[in-house]
């Protein structure tokens, strides 16, 4: 089994736009945040690494495999990158 993690830039990193809207996508509860407040996009970026941290160590102890990626960049480059190391891993000369 492989877990593919497909995440946004804004999902690590908020923007300083100003006032908006947030919603847990879990409750369904709503807040209003002021993402110009560095302090807030401090904490929410800490978070956001957190659970990632915490989803990478989860499929680890769990013995699954882990692709991370990320919508900025090409879908191509981490899984050539996964699938080389995977190679390497189980010694697969290519």
């Amino acid at each position: 089994m492989i877990l593919v993690d497909i995440s946004d830039v804004r999902e690590e990193d908020i923007p300083d736009i100003g006032y908006v809207f947030l919603e847990d996508s879990e409750t369904g509860e709503q807040m209003l945040v002021d993402t110009s407040d560095l302090e807030f996009r401090e904490r929410y970026t800490a978070l956001a690494n957190k659970r990632s941290d915490d989803r990478l160590s989860r499929m680890k102890r769990l013995n699954v495999d882990m692709i991370r990626m990320n919508t900025s960049e090409p879908f191509y480059i981490p899984l050539q990158q996964f699938f080389k190391m995977r190679n390497r891993r189980r010694g697969v000369v290519r």
